[in-house]
């Protein structure tokens, strides 16, 4: 199937509020405010576990600056060859930031993102990963396409350049 992730997608930032109205937190790479706590890339998890402790605590309105990998968790590098797709570690993708707890905030809550600033990264990658996906018996030999990007534009070919529209994913 026909995967296409981009490096540094979740580089933003953000603004939680509550139900309530009140602000509760952030995501991203920060340029204004300053940001009450920088999760690195390397902070993450492999599951979605409630159990799993807070990295940190905010508070209503602080902002969290989040600079993240891709879901392939680092997987995939701009000098990797076709052939390389075969060691990706499938254990290792799909990681999950924080957690990041909320003062005051508990189990039904609604929490509000407002995203502040976001900043996709220099380069992102689509690939077919044979047997995978929705669509695996129609797409069965490993393809990569590692595209460059300078902010604005990818360029997907030599020449073809498209405007980014970058998205955050999953909050």
């Amino acid at each position: 199937m026909l995967l296409g992730l981009w490096r540094g997608l979740y580089a933003g930032t953000y603004r939680l509020t509550s139900g309530s109205g009140r602000a509760i937190g952030y995501h991203g790479r920060v340029s204004s405010p300053v940001a009450t706590i920088h999760v690195r890339p390397e902070q993450y998890h492999l599951a979605w576990d409630r159990s799993i402790e807070p990295i940190a605590t905010v508070a209503s309105g602080d902002v969290v600056d989040f600079d993240v990998n891709d879901a392939g968790n680092g997987e995939v590098q701009p000098t990797m060859e076709v052939a390389d797709l075969a060691k990706v570690d499938w254990s290792r993708v799909d990681q999950v930031c924080g957690p990041i707890a909320v003062e005051g905030a508990e189990p039904g809550d609604t929490l509000q993102i407002e995203l502040l600033d976001f900043q996709p990264g220099d380069w992102g990658w689509t690939a077919v990963f044979p047997d995978f996906g929705l669509l695996a018996e129609d797409f069965t030999e490993p393809a990569l396409r590692i595209t460059h990007m300078d902010g604005r534009h990818g360029e997907l070919l030599p020449g073809v350049r498209v405007p980014l529209a970058p998205f955050c994913g999953e909050l």
